[in-house]
């Protein structure tokens, strides 16, 4: 139902600019595609960050092997993702 896309891109904005009202300055990394990547919800993402302006950036990550507890990414995954994260920090700062 594509309502549902629709009203999580709209909260996501509002999500974003309340954090650009009460911290103007902050750089705001959306992260997303770790235990899903379902397309409709990145691309609202990918909409709201551009709406949003300077200052907020997009990281979408490939899914993570699900060998850690309750079906989430283990440790290699999350080391990976660390890099890409630390990496993409140091290119907006």
């Amino acid at each position: 139902d594509s309502s549902y896309y629709n009203r999580f891109g709209a909260d996501y904005l509002a999500f974003l600019q309340y954090i650009q009202s009460v911290r103007p300055n902050a750089k705001i990394v959306c992260v997303y595609g770790m235990m899903n990547n379902d397309y409709l919800i990145r691309s609202a993402i990918t909409e709201a960050a551009l709406q949003a302006g300077d200052g907020v950036t997009t990281l979408f990550v490939p899914k993570g092997n699900f060998e850690g507890a309750g079906y989430h990414p283990g440790q290699k995954a999350q080391e990976e993702f660390a890099t890409l994260l630390a990496e993409h920090i140091k290119s907006i700062l």
